[in-house]
This record gives structure tokens, C-alpha cells and sequence, in this order.
């Protein structure tokens, strides 16, 4: 099931009190505004400005894609990634399927975006 991205879904990383309690749990300290450290950091990376992405995709239209592992492993990072995409595009929708600290397998898919 699909969920449009809000506070209230526990799988769904996009706000300052869901990465608190996101640390807490995992005995994190915060050292920073994580949403600040994003936004700083693509903002570096000049992401509005993919020539190659605004070439090819057109921004009326919707898209689909996963997030999908290469090798078995651990994951980590998963709430940051949501809190990436969901920088980029507020309405995309976010599906996770394997929070950080999973044990994966190639092929696993971690994050499936629809928007």
C-alpha cells in the first residue's frame, strides 16, 4: 500500500521530530539539523540542475523506480535517503520496504518511489 508522504507513517522520514525519534531509538546523538545537512548538501551538488534529468524527464509526468541492492549486507542510511527524495519532491510517494539495520540480500529492494 501506498502512502502519501506524512508525519504520521512510521516507515516515512520527512520531518525534524520523526528523525529525533529515529536517533533516540538507535542512540544516535544529533549533532546538526539533518534537514539543513540535506538541503546544503544538494543544494552542492547542484540537483536542480541535472541537465541530463530535466532533458529526459518530463516533469508532468509520474515515475516509478526501487531502490535495489547490488550485494547482501546490512542497510543503513534508509531514513536519510527518504529524507533526500522527499527534499527533492514533497509529494513523491515513499514505500520502505527494509529499514536501516535490515540484513539484505542481492536483489532486495530497500525503497520503492512513486511520483
Amino acid at each position: 500500500m501506498w502512502h502519501q508522504s506524512d508525519t504520521s507513517h512510521p516507515n516515512l522520514c520527512q520531518s525534524e521530530r520523526e528523525i529525533e525519534e529515529i536517533a533516540e531509538k538507535y542512540g544516535v546523538m544529533l549533532v546538526a539539523n539533518e534537514c539543513e545537512i540535506v538541503e546544503n548538501a544538494l543544494n552542492e551538488d547542484c540537483y536542480k540542475e541535472d541537465y541530463t534529468s530535466n532533458a529526459v524527464i518530463d516533469k508532468r509526468e509520474t515515475i516509478s523506480c526501487s531502490v535495489i541492492t547490488r550485494t547482501a549486507g546490512v542497510s543503513s542510511g534508509v531514513e536519510i535517503a527518504c529524507m533526500v527524495y522527499n527534499h527533492i519532491n514533497p509529494k513523491l510517494k515513499i514505500k520502505v520496504l527494509k529499514e536501516s539495520g535490515s540484513y539484505l540480500n542481492r536483489g532486495d529492494v530497500l525503497i520503492a518511489l512513486d511520483g
